[in-house]
């Protein structure tokens, strides 16, 4: 899938792994006022995991390990966030900086999140 709206490069091409791709993707939707309502606890563990750009530009975060002896614990709440945040890339392909989807099952990603909305109403 692009990375996001103003980067249309494929996420293979820009990440080292499924978690890279995971946690910059969702920068992008971050970065492109998408998210909202961001915890506390949130807020510090998005900005506390590092990352490294490794040969042909690839972005790598650092492992879970790593971040865990570090950090003093696991990136559970973001890697949660990421991963529903995945799961509406992969059902309604959002694409970070549009409301409309690339295509898939519901074009409209806005009117996706209605559906869903009135599921749990």
């Amino acid at each position: 899938m692009p990375v996001s709206k103003s980067s249309r490069m494929k996420a293979d091409e820009s990440y080292g792994n499924r978690v890279s791709e995971l946690w910059y993707v969702g920068r992008e939707f971050l970065r492109a006022g998408q998210i909202r309502g961001v915890t506390i606890d949130l807020a510090r563990e998005l900005v506390a995991r590092q990352y490294r750009t490794a040969e042909r530009g690839k972005i790598f975060v650092e492992s879970k390990r790593d971040m865990k002896s570090r950090f003093g614990r696991s990136p559970d709440i973001a890697d949660a966030a990421f991963l529903m945040l995945d799961a509406c890339r992969q059902r309604a392909n959002a694409i970070a900086g549009t409301t409309v989807a690339g295509g898939g099952k519901y074009k409209d990603f806005l009117a996706f999140t209605r559906k869903v909305d009135a599921l749990y109403s």
